[in-house]
């Protein structure tokens, strides 16, 4: 036995006052003779006797309950298992790789089958009073049990969860899952934990570059309550091999309208060590056959991008998958999946000054016109576009109710009062989108007053002075083509196909953006650098400010061909984030928003994993599952009160690096053993040598405070008993 707080024991002797008392207590007895008392005496003697045994009994009594309180402040501990009497084990944490190369061919046996026999082969040398717990290895830590103390080494459980294992589409970040394994709670009655990777081998994931997070791992190991090892067993041998690999799909945005051609780039890659014949790409649409595409021979790196064009012609969301034809060593990577999401109606409030919201004489309605409406009919008119504009004044725009509208779009046009710009703030942040278009009815004064604010307003850029470029049409301002992959602008700086240089502009307003604007990015700017349309993320929102007007009083972008993408694209990005992300990287949460999910009572998730879990909804009425560390497709199946359910697709993107195949290297090795601590062995179970088994304690204290309690309630019942018995009479 052992004592936390040893010191304590020096108040043992306390005990011995209750001795004291009763010592003392009885010299305080005189004797004096009473002649008509001596037969009286002599007739009870048996009794004192039994009184004399009782007072000592009584007296040992309280001398035991000063005895255990201060044994209960020492804070003793005991051998671990001599309550129990089982003999304390070692602490086993197996980190099993089941990411996406641990599906590879070696010898036509998968490398997860070496995996799980090297795995196996350790369970079977455990001793029984070993704890073991399984964690599978992916972006983050995924326990396969949820007892934070593991199950005995001979649980069969154990076995039957490690039978099941499969090869996932998952990189494996290996410093994080090796600092949730240390930092999870050691149990009490362990003398050492052994934390053993088993993985194949491969580089990506494993982070040898990064030599903080390995230290941070080095210092959580010799700090350790206990000793602790860190033992990787590599399972499988670096050899040839053949591998095509669909790296990913991609496409300009992910949200169309019914009907609409679209076109989906697939890029494959050969990261093998031979190079492949000509081989074809087959794409299902909701897994049915949509079409075939054909890839040229690839050599050892190489990569060759196949468009599919195919469009949707209902309402709704679709996954889009593809599938290469012939299989290879790594067979995880020959599939990948997008989803799309097809609308019939966009609805769009569109604000104007009030005389303008019949299409004005002079020239045609071009806004209204790009959003597919007649520039000849009244804002109610039938059209097969997907957007559907509302026309209002701009004093409308204090009683409508915004949250019935995807984007707003101020045409020409300024909020009128403090009221309406604070709507428009709290319409922003909640996911809104914000078109401002500035005209010849807009003055800087109401913009910087209103908008601006000196910063603290809707916008964090002031509005200038037009800007002219005089009447000689050889000094009209230009658009440069604008460079880069963000979606409002992508499709826009094709000049093969669009004629955005074309575009001349003899005025426009001066946008002064701050220097310390992290939250603002030009979209389009003249041909000497001028701003002329910038985008100002607000909240979960995004405004898109625009320095000249739709009409061609000011430019001929109207009659250009880029006029009608650019409405569209602006508009399709605006309102994208209020759209369901169906497109995520690992760990992004799946969001079913409650109008997905009107009317449903329950959702269900479909797992990567074969899993089916439930998801309950938030205040707001949304479902969200946070547990998608593992590439692959998921389904949410929201089950309906009355009717149908919906089964919506969702997709988490895996890695492309993770189809490498890049081996560690000697010196990755080396790195991660020097600065981790990690141990590149053949038998994981093994501790460094010169550690040695600890006795392990566990907490006694609380017996002992029973055990207290107990001595208390005996000598109060006890005392209690005695004294009736003596005095009743």
């Amino acid at each position: 036995m052992s004592f936390l707080s040893s010191l304590f024991l020096w108040a043992l002797p306390l005990a011995a006052i209750p001795i004291v008392i009763h010592l003392l207590h009885r010299r305080r007895r005189q004797v004096v003779p009473w002649g008509a008392m001596q037969l009286l005496l002599e007739s009870v003697p048996t009794r004192r006797r039994i009184w004399h045994l009782n007072d000592f009994l009584l007296m040992l009594v309280r001398a035991l309950v000063v005895a255990a309180l201060v044994l209960a402040f020492a804070l003793p501990q005991i051998r671990s298992g001599l309550i129990t009497g089982r003999a304390p084990g070692r602490d086993v944490i197996l980190i099993l790789d089941t990411s996406l190369s641990t599906g590879r061919l070696q010898a036509g046996v998968p490398v997860i089958e070496q995996i799980r026999d090297r795995a196996r082969e350790m369970l079977d040398r455990l001793h029984a009073s070993d704890r073991v717990r399984l964690m599978l290895a992916a972006s983050t830590p995924h326990w396969l049990d949820d007892n934070p103390s593991g199950q005995p080494a001979r649980d069969r459980r154990i076995g039957e969860r490690l039978a099941a294992l499969k090869p996932t589409l998952a990189t494996a970040d290996m410093p994080a899952c090796v600092h949730a394994a240390l930092s999870s709670e050691t149990p009490s009655d362990t003398t050492s934990r052994l934390i053993v990777i088993v993985t194949d081998g491969a580089a990506h994931g494993w982070g040898a570059e990064s030599a903080p997070r390995w230290q941070a791992i080095h210092d959580l190991v010799s700090h350790a309550s206990v000793p602790t090892a860190l033992n990787v067993v590599i399972a499988g041998k670096p050899s040839p091999f053949s591998n095509l690999s669909i790296e990913k799909l991609s496409m300009g945005r992910t949200r169309l309208a019914v009907g609409e051609t679209f076109g989906v780039t697939a890029r494959v890659r050969n990261t093998g060590d031979v190079p492949r014949e000509p081989t074809s790409l087959r794409w299902e649409i909701d897994g049915q056959p949509s079409g075939e595409s054909q890839i040229a021979a690839l050599e050892p790196g190489q990569s060759s991008d196949v468009v599919f064009e195919t469009a949707c012609e209902r309402a709704g969301v679709f996954l889009v998958s593809s599938r290469l034809t012939r299989e290879d060593d790594l067979s995880g990577d020959n599939t990948a999946s997008l989803v799309v999401e097809s609308l019939d109606r966009l609805p769009i409030l569109v604000c104007r000054g009030g005389a303008d919201l019949q299409p004005p004489g002079a020239q045609p309605d071009f806004l209204k016109a790009a959003l597919g409406r007649s520039p000849e009919g009244s804002h109610g008119d039938f059209s097969a576009s997907v957007f559907d504009p509302t026309l209002v004044g701009i004093d409308a725009l204090a009683t409508s109710d915004l949250s019935q509208y995807r984007c707003i779009v101020l045409d020409d046009v300024l909020p009128t009062s403090a009221d309406m710009v604070d709507r428009l703030f709290d319409y922003t942040a909640h996911g809104g989108g914000l078109w401002l278009i500035l005209g010849e009815n807009v003055t800087s004064e109401q913009f910087n007053s209103l908008v601006f604010r000196d910063g603290g307003g809707l916008l964090p850029l002031a509005l200038g002075s037009r800007v002219k470029a005089g009447d000689d049409h050889n000094r009209f301002f230009s658009i440069h083509p604008p460079e880069g992959p963000h979606p409002a602008t992508l499709l826009l700086g094709d000049t093969e196909r669009l004629d955005i240089d074309d575009v001349r502009i003899s005025q426009h307003w001066q946008l002064t953006i701050p220097e310390a604007a992290d939250d603002l990015a030009v979209l389009l700017e003249t041909g000497d650098g001028a701003p002329l349309a910038v985008e100002h993320l607000a909240g979960d929102g995004r405004i898109i400010v625009q320095a000249l007007p739709t009409g061609t009083g000011w430019s001929n972008l109207p009659l250009c061909q880029v006029f009608v993408p650019l409405v569209h694209e602006w508009i399709w990005y605006l309102t994208e984030a209020t759209a369901v992300s169906h497109n995520l990287d690992p760990g992004q949460p799946i969001v079913v928003s409650a109008s997905t999910g009107a009317g449903r009572s329950q959702s269900r998730v479909q797992t990567p994993l074969e899993q089916t879990i439930d998801v309950n909804r938030t205040g707001e009425g949304e479902s969200r599952f946070r547990e998608t560390a593992f590439p692959g497709n998921y389904f949410v199946t929201t089950a309906a009160t009355a009717g149908p359910g919906q089964r919506i697709p969702f997709v988490v993107r895996r890695d492309p690096e993770e189809s490498r195949l890049v081996p560690l290297s000697a010196e990755q090795i080396a790195a991660l053993s020097q600065s981790g601590g990690a141990r590149f062995l053949s038998d994981g179970l093994t501790l460094p040598e010169g550690d040695k088994n600890p006795v392990r304690y566990q907490p006694f204290w609380s017996y002992v405070l029973v055990l207290l309690a107990l001595l208390f309630l005996t000598e109060l019942v006890w005392t209690s008993v005695l004294t009736k018995r003596r005095f009743a009479s």
